[in-house]
């Protein structure tokens, strides 16, 4: 297979996939409603972890298929909140840091493990249609917030 044919089939697969991920709770769902963005005992996002943890909190910005999520991720030492963000819909989601990585918790469409890496958030593995954004990538925004 060519790799642009490869590339086209994995947008093609993205764009049916990253939708759901992206929804909020279905009605009569029984998910959690979304936290606020700085939850009561979470860090700001310039609030140093504990030593020997890594920083995730702060502003992420999807990069590549990715371009249209952003991630913003409060944190207090290895247990992270945050919320995944495409257009006007919210998904709420919490992982733990271990090492370098960051593994969310399962929903309806998987978990994502993120791996940081200087000033990116690269998924490492996920389940599900979650699988293929391996490889993609998200990066701390400088600015406060995401081009999208």
């Amino acid at each position: 297979m060519t790799r642009s044919l490869a590339s086209a089939i994995l947008l093609a697969t993205l764009s049916a996939a990253l939708p759901v991920l992206a929804q909020g709770p279905a009605a009569g769902s029984t998910e959690p409603a979304a936290a606020p963005a700085s939850a009561p005992g979470m860090a700001a996002a310039g609030d140093p972890p504990a030593a020997g943890v890594i920083a995730v909190a702060g502003l992420w910005c999807g990069s590549g298929p990715l371009h249209e999520f952003s991630l913003r991720l409060t944190q207090r030492q290895q247990d992270v909140e945050g919320e995944l963000v495409r257009r006007d819909r919210v998904r709420t989601i919490e992982g733990r840091i271990d090492g370098n990585v960051l593994r969310t918790q399962a929903t309806k469409v998987g978990a994502l493990v993120l791996e940081r890496q200087g000033d990116q958030l690269k998924v490492i593995d996920g389940d599900g249609p979650l699988a293929l954004v391996r490889g993609q990538v998200f990066r701390r925004s400088a600015s406060g917030a995401c081009r999208g």
